[in-house]
């Protein structure tokens, strides 16, 4: 169901646009139409009637997205028939319909006072056992309420998805997956801007997860996601340009959705509504102001899996006079092929990729099942920018240790690796997580909240002519000793040095903090950031050809 005041069984059929019903439908068109607690049908001879269609619209700006189906008059009959009132006892159970979506509300509440991004319910039949488990900071954390049974875990989602979500069927199937979003309706009683649910069977039982999603906000900008002031010159040096493209890169759950937030918000703000700033996504997540968001149209392959048509909501946006375009992601052949063609008429685009990091990009863009042409996607006229991103974990403030009194907890070699690449004073500032089960601050986690780490590679032809000829490491050395750029590696080792990030943590989240310097053979530049971290290179011995 669509509505949290609409509350029933999902076992009992109930009539919902009958007269004096909140979805009433005007007694012309009662024959063609019906609303009930398993589906919104409307006869297929009919769907384009002017009273119909204004009907429908109703529904829509009254929080209902539920799709129609469209069937033929017997069908709309037959069920009609078997809709109907409750029951009494049909009541009481809506009464503890109404008491789970109280617990839901009360749940979603609770995680997001802790700050949590997503709720996970795992539901385990064959023990009879649920737990819920929230995503704070990038760690699964069980509540003190978060172990239940299988039959509550059950009942939780099934009302979650039957009374308070759109979704494509009209009731919760354990046995399926399934994705849906809260209505509208339902999202000023949750205390969130919006909310999606995605379920799927397990060998023994199904998985939940929620996706909490937090409204704009005005104090957030590129430096409060962790980006530094270099990355922040080149961002918006990307953003001055009136056509091309900037990618962002990264694994999912890395920030990308929240950077391009900001990132077209800061656009809206500097053009000052002179430009029409257009998203396509799968689905609206978090607010863009001054952009208009729209979702995009799902299809079906020859398989019968489903998919978000990037690809035709770029070439539909060329009908509606775009300056500025935002794309989810850049997933197949056809997407990266409207998304490029955008960007050489006169569009300035940007999206998301699957990458390991910006320097990847290209070669994820040229290789299957993307395969663009090689001379267009390594054309500083078309790509203006690369960006791969993450998040990494930062310390407590109130727990953490210095490295010299925990370095006996470092993993094996990471001492190692940091003395190879940080000076003596750098590594005197390192900090390591605490092991305060009291802290009020992090609750004994030794960390608390989390921050980007990232690299900006603006573009120009020499780059990409290395890339070309020499391959991409090659250009990463030439971007990071010539050009002054910053890896991923050293925006991670900088918080290192600081002492805000565990270098464990650092490793966990770009891989060994050394080997830039020791595998690939790049030189880092002594300062970074304006902070000198890096140990000075070690002269080259003549002839010997390194």
């Amino acid at each position: 169901m669509t509505s949290a005041d609409t509350v029933v069984p999902a076992s009992v059929v109930t009539l919902l646009s009958g007269p004096g019903s909140k979805y009433e439908a005007p007694e012309s068109i009662r024959a063609f139409v019906l609303y009930t607690t398993q589906g919104l049908l409307v006869e297929a001879s009919k769907r384009y009637h002017p009273e119909v269609q204004a009907w429908l619209l109703q529904l829509k700006q009254g929080g209902v997205q539920v799709q129609p189906h469209f069937v033929d008059a017997a069908r709309i009959a037959q069920s009609a028939a078997v809709a109907a009132v409750p029951s009494r006892a049909e009541k009481a159970g809506a009464e503890d319909q109404s008491s789970q979506q109280r617990a839901i509300l009360a749940r979603i509440k609770a995680a997001h006072a802790a700050d949590a991004s997503d709720i996970h319910l795992v539901c385990n039949n064959k023990a009879g056992t649920a737990t819920f488990k929230y995503r704070v900071d990038g760690d699964l954390v069980q509540p003190a309420d978060g172990a239940i049974t299988y039959e509550q875990g059950r009942a939780f989602t099934g009302a979650l998805y039957n009374t308070m979500c759109d979704v494509a069927a009209s009731f919760f199937k354990p046995d399926e997956p399934q994705d849906a979003r809260f209505a509208e309706s339902v999202l000023a009683a949750s205390g969130v801007y919006g909310a999606r649910v995605a379920t799927r069977p397990t060998d023994n039982g199904f998985v939940m997860v929620l996706r909490i999603l937090k409204a704009a906000d005005d104090a957030l900008k590129l430096d409060g996601l962790g980006y530094l002031d270099e990355q922040i010159d080149d961002l918006i040096t990307i953003m001055d340009h009136s056509y091309g493209l900037c990618l962002f890169s990264g694994p999912t759950g890395s920030g990308k959705s929240r950077t391009l937030q900001v990132m077209l918000s800061l656009v809206a703000q500097r053009t000052q509504g002179r430009e029409h700033i257009l998203t396509f996504e799968q689905p609206c997540e978090y607010e863009i102001r001054g952009a208009n968001q729209t979702p995009v149209d799902v299809k079906v392959d020859a398989y019968g899996k489903s998919y978000p048509d990037f690809a035709g909501g770029i070439k539909n946006a060329m009908r509606l006079d775009p300056d500025v375009i935002m794309v989810g992601e850049i997933r197949d052949h056809e997407s990266a092929v409207a998304a490029i063609e955008a960007a050489q008429t006169g569009h300035m685009v940007y999206s998301t990729l699957h990458a390991n990091g910006a320097f990847e990009i290209p070669a994820r863009l040229i290789g299957e099942p993307i395969a663009q042409p090689r001379e267009r996607v390594l054309d500083p006229t078309v790509m203006k920018g690369m960006v791969g991103q993450r998040l990494v974990q930062l310390l407590c403030p109130a727990c953490s240790v210095p490295l010299e009194e925990g370095k006996d907890r470092l993993k094996s070699g990471v001492l190692q690796r940091l003395t190879r690449v940080l000076s003596p004073q750098a590594l005197a500032a390192v900090r390591m997580r605490g092991h305060d089960d009291a802290c009020p601050v992090c609750k004994g986690r030794g960390v608390k909240k989390r921050q980007v780490v990232a690299e900006v590679v603006r573009t120009n032809l020499h780059l990409f002519q290395v890339f070309e000829k020499e391959g991409h490491v090659a250009a990463r050395r030439k971007w990071i000793e010539e050009n002054g750029g910053i890896s991923m590696k050293m925006h991670a080792l900088l918080l290192v040095a600081l002492g805000r990030v565990d270098p464990t943590d650092a490793e966990a989240c770009v891989d060994l903090l050394d080997e830039e310097v020791s595998s690939l053979g790049i030189t880092y530049p002594p300062v970074v950031a304006g902070h000198s971290i890096f140990k000075a290179a070690a002269p080259k011995a003549v002839g010997s050809g390194s």
